[in-house]
């Protein structure tokens, strides 16, 4: 398994924790560095993505599939579906899944300092668009705040 970099935080204390390798799925919280806010299933699942959530609960919750490699699929607790980065990456990032395939599929990029980065099926990565307040969309070229993320165990 090459994902062995992933370094997950505690919300209370912050001190890095490196898991072990053997295990291929983890429930997670994702927290935006553009707001500083947690990712949300909308609408118990319903609806896209948005980090707009000062705490974790069940539509903040994912399980972190290791698929191969890099490549990483989110299985949302709000439904029990897979996030999709819709129209091929053209549209919101939702969970409305029943499978993985391409759409499903997101390379994790590590970024330092236990920071993270999603690349979406159209080879862009995953945004948290205006600092946050817009819908998770796969649109960028490069990687700032507003593509970069926490990966918070739960």
């Amino acid at each position: 398994m090459e994902i062995e970099w992933i370094r997950f935080y505690q919300c209370t204390s912050k001190a890095p924790v490196i898991d072990p390798p053997h295990s291929t799925t983890r429930v997670i919280g994702i927290r935006s560095s553009a707001n500083g806010k947690f990712i949300c299933a909308e609408n118990g699942g319903n609806g896209p993505l948005i980090a707009n959530r000062d705490t974790v609960s069940g539509w903040e919750t994912f399980d972190l599939i290791i698929l191969d490699g890099n490549n990483v699929a989110l299985k949302s607790h709000a439904n029990g579906k897979y996030v999709c980065a819709e129209n091929s990456g053209d549209g919101p990032l939702i969970a409305n899944r029943s499978q993985v395939s391409s759409w499903e599929t997101f390379t994790l990029v590590n970024r330092g300092d236990g920071k993270v980065a999603f690349v979406a099926v159209n080879g862009k990565y995953v945004c948290a668009d205006n600092f946050g307040n817009s819908e998770l969309v796969a649109n960028r070229t490069s990687v700032d705040s507003w593509e970069t993320f926490d990966l918070v165990p739960q």
